[in-house]
């Protein structure tokens, strides 16, 4: 379920994104669509069970890093985690603050309402995940 959450932050910015009213973000003219996120910091809480509950801060490396991309409706999101590689994909829409992000794995769908802001080259994102109760948010920069 870990891997679950943090695919969807990393996909949600997100994320979660980009319609043409959404493109660009008048102060910083960085596009959503297109730019290579890389989380910053991420948190956890209030979760149903309390030791979901954790909060912390990510630097990216060769051996560990998570980073989104949102492209034309898709969106791709790469976690390496003690050297190990994986990534996902899903379909995201945009309405305002809002993206609806769809994850599915095997037959079985999802989607999450995530609400996102941008200041600067800084995403952050926030969602809660019904499937334990947490609600989780996260801070992503743009690489580049």
């Amino acid at each position: 379920m870990k891997q679950l959450i943090k695919f969807f932050m990393l996909a949600a910015m997100a994320a979660f994104i980009l319609t043409s009213c959404g493109d660009d973000d008048e102060d910083s003219g960085i596009s959503l669509e297109g730019t290579v996120w890389v989380e910053k910091s991420f948190s956890s809480t209030g979760c149903d069970d309390p030791d979901d509950n954790e909060s912390g801060s990510s630097t990216c490396t060769a051996s560990d890093c998570s980073t989104i991309l949102l492209s034309g409706g898709t969106f791709t999101t790469t976690d390496i985690e003690g050297g190990v590689t994986q990534t996902f994909t899903g379909s995201y829409t945009i309405s305002g603050n809002v993206i609806m992000v769809t994850l599915s794995d095997g037959g079985f769908s999802v989607t999450y309402e995530v609400t996102f802001s941008i200041s600067g080259n800084t995403l952050t994102i926030s969602f809660e995940d019904p499937s334990d109760g947490c609600m989780n948010s996260g801070t992503f920069e743009a690489q580049g």
